[in-house]
């Protein structure tokens, strides 16, 4: 997994789950729906800049200041439900060499709800450089039949206030952390979340609030980071709260906040992934030494060299802490360790069927390595393999290998990955005759994202790098743009 680190030149659209890019300008945008009961839903949108960044210039006190310009617009069809432009400034500075203050933006939209375009326009205004422009959906929905969680609003700190701005949500100003990546020095997950219709739908009856931080692969609830409480219908049931992430180990993960009632059926859940890079060592979570085997599949599986290759197949769907098991102890594990370990690793899935999960990946497996394998890899190895066993058969597929000037490439659309909605995987193939497709782009969080993909598919004839940042018109024959917006042509492994 990729980490969701600021890099030169781009812009990242978090909570979406979408990255961007402008040509210098470094920033970064994440936002979040809510409801205000009487008035309607609302989207926040969060935008940080990177102060040093940004071209400074001196205003008319004498001082150094950034300015960059903001449009957006929201669509619903082709009719405009909102539209702004305005400037964002910098702080102003007495020194053009220490411009390192990061300046913050929040904007409050009222929107009905729907499904929209968001099309976002970005530029500095003190650069030469074209604007950065993008477009992506954004779905709002609060039906009033039933119980609604907001957004989760990840937060860099929480202080109470006795005045009112943009920032300002129930007597407290509330900072966004507009980023899903938290390095080691980052001891505390801050949220924010908002729950609407509990008088509604439960009356008087007192609810269950929980909210913990799960694997994001396995879907495992790491129990030591689970908290609930009992908590009376309100109008808004506010959850502001922090965990303790300090011995957290390096991982992806998804923040969950869930409503229950006094049966403890599932009335609404949210969900936002992070990523947590840490110094702590990663305890592995299967204990293949503990697990008791007796009566199971897998003391059937007698062949060590055939549970080896099963263990290794098994690294696309495995957490971090399962994958050490593979990098530090599988070359010398006896067989008895491997039989344990591929049961405990499949009991941690499927408690009540782990035989049958075990079946079903194997032979996701086995499909994989027909269609996908190399000439050096077999296809669990691959890209492409690696994708399908995480995220499954993708819905459409589409197939280029004869487009002009362009190396052979694939388009994977997923109408949905567990919370996610309308992803895509780019691969291409780089040496034309073998069946190795490396991915290239991708909008799933977590994932490779390379805003300029397109360019770098399209330098299988240029004589010399070109400049990536440097705009490319379309040549003939040019349908790559088309396919990533219309998948509309499936063509799935067999």
């Amino acid at each position: 997994m990729m980490n969701r680190i600021i890099y030169s030149a781009i812009v990242v659209l978090l909570l979406s789950g979408y990255q961007v890019q402008a040509k210098k300008l470094k920033a970064m945008l994440s936002y979040a729906a809510f409801y205000a009961p009487g008035k309607g839903p609302y989207l926040e949108t969060y935008l940080s800049v990177i102060g040093n960044s940004v071209v400074y210039v001196k205003n008319q006190n004498g001082k150094y200041q950034g300015s960059v310009q903001v449009s957006m617009i929201f669509k619903k069809g082709e009719e405009i439900k909102f539209a702004d432009k305005y400037n964002l400034l910098s702080q102003e500075m007495d020194d053009s060499t220490k411009t390192d203050v990061n300046f913050l933006d929040q904007q409050r939209i009222p929107l009905p709800d729907g499904e929209y375009t968001f099309e976002l326009s970005i530029a500095d205004k003190n650069s030469a450089d074209a604007p950065f422009l993008n477009s992506q959906k954004v779905t709002i929905s609060y039906p009033t039949d039933k119980i609604n969680i907001s957004s989760i609003q990840l937060l860099e700190s929480i202080k109470q206030s006795d005045k009112n701005s943009q920032l300002t949500k129930n007597g407290f100003d509330l900072v966004p952390f507009v980023n899903n990546y938290f390095g080691p020095a980052i001891k505390s997950l801050q949220f924010y979340a908002e729950i609407y219709n509990t008088p509604k739908i439960l009356q008087n009856d007192l609810f269950l609030l929980s909210y913990y931080i799960e694997d994001y692969e396995t879907k495992v609830t790491l129990e030591k980071y689970k908290v609930f409480s009992k908590q009376q219908p309100k109008e808004v049931n506010v959850v502001m709260t922090q965990l303790n992430i300090e011995g957290l180990p390096s991982g992806n993960y998804n923040l969950v906040v869930e409503v229950r009632n006094n049966k403890n059926d599932l009335l609404a859940m949210k969900e936002t992934f992070f990523q947590r890079h840490s110094n702590i060592a990663t305890v592995a979570s299967a204990d293949p030494m503990n697990a008791d085997i007796s009566n199971t599949f897998v003391a059937a599986l007698i062949d060590s060299a055939k549970l080896k290759e099963c263990i290794y197949s098994f690294r696309p769907i495995a957490n971090s802490s399962e994958n050490n098991f593979e990098d530090f102890q599988l070359k010398r594990a006896t067989l008895p360790t491997m039989q344990r370990y591929v049961y405990s690793f499949w009991k941690s899935r499927d408690s009540n069927d782990p035989e049958g999960a075990f079946r079903k990946y194997m032979e996701q497996v086995e499909n994989v390595n027909v269609s996908y394998k190399t000439p050096i890899n077999k296809g669990y190895e691959t890209d492409r393999g690696r994708v399908y066993l995480q995220y499954g058969q993708p819905n459409e597929i589409i197939k280029e290998d004869r487009e002009p000037g362009t190396y052979p490439y694939e388009i994977w659309h997923y109408y949905k990955i567990e919370s996610q909605s309308n992803r895509k995987f780019v691969f291409y193939n780089r040496d034309l005759v073998s069946n190795d497709y490396r991915l290239l782009h991708s909008d799933m969080p977590g994932e490779n994202f390379e805003p300029s993909w397109q360019e770098v598919l399209h330098r299988r004839n240029a004589k010399v790098n070109p400049d990536v940042n440097a705009p490319r018109s379309r040549n003939f024959g040019d349908k790559s743009q088309d396919n990533y917006g219309n998948s509309n042509k499936s063509d799935y492994p067999r």
